[in-house]
């Protein structure tokens, strides 16, 4: 199994999660770290330490930032040369139900790969898209 642990500025990721798991259900092997208004570089980085090296957490893990260049990602390039830990930026609702419907089923690798084309192809201007199909009628 593949752990996912998810690191936004503020509620974000929780909010994201709780969503997730209407509508799928239960997950286990998740860790959301909400870095909030004051919390430095340092802190950050302990806390997502502390997930990486919990013994209970699977090898494999992907980290999956809000933003690149802020301080999620930050702190989650201290682990980039960890062995089985994948770290992805640009978090949505699309990205976090393609990682849950494939943990299981695919590898980490595979699994990167599709949740950062979910993601991309989660990103539609809905309304050119139906102005499209009804001018087609």
């Amino acid at each position: 199994m593949i752990g996912i642990i998810i690191i936004t500025h503020g509620n974000f990721g929780k909010e994201l999660f709780a969503s997730v798991e209407n509508i799928l259900g239960k997950q286990e092997f998740v860790s959301v770290i909400s870095v909030q208004v004051g919390d430095g570089l340092d802190t950050v980085k302990d806390r997502l330490g502390k997930v990486i090296n919990d013994p209970e957490f699977p090898e494999e893990k992907i980290i999956i930032v809000d933003i690149f260049g802020g301080t999620p990602s930050n702190a989650s390039l201290s682990f980039v040369k960890v062995p089985g830990v994948g770290i992805i930026s640009g978090i949505n609702l699309p990205v976090l139900i393609a990682f849950f419907s494939g943990r299981g089923i695919k590898s980490s690798s595979e699994l990167v790969s599709e949740i950062i084309d979910a993601g991309q192809k989660g990103i539609i201007n809905i309304k050119q898209k139906m102005l499209e199909k009804l001018g087609k009628k």
